[in-house]
């Protein structure tokens, strides 16, 4: 015997939600790795990669910038952190090219 309709429903958008939470995170996980691959350690600079100060700093490299400190600007949060602290952990080993093609990770994860 199968449950009532609006259960079943239920069921299966909760199964669709589960999925997307799945697929968002493995991406995630595959834009940090191809960051790190490129020795950008944002994950040490911004608590989410995805977040605010996150974003804007992939939106920067995208778009070209190369300076730490700048880089490093434009993180937000708690004021105890300092630039300086922050900008070892936005260098990238190859200083004449951004880490990843232009567009590549960055413009799918517009999500709230």
């Amino acid at each position: 015997m199968s449950p009532p309709k609006p259960i079943r429903e239920l069921r299966e958008l909760t199964r669709s939600r589960k999925t997307l939470i799945q697929e968002r995170a493995q991406e995630i996980n595959r834009l940090q790795k191809v960051l790190e691959g490129a020795n950008l350690k944002l994950a040490a600079v911004a608590t989410d990669v995805m977040g605010k100060s996150g974003r804007d700093m992939l939106e920067a490299v995208v778009g070209g910038e190369q300076d730490a400190e700048v880089l490093a600007e434009l993180a937000r949060g708690p004021p105890a952190r300092e630039t300086a602290s922050l900008a070892p952990g936005v260098r990238w080993s190859h200083p004449t090219a951004p880490p990843f093609p232009a567009g590549t990770h960055a413009g799918p994860h517009r999500l709230p």
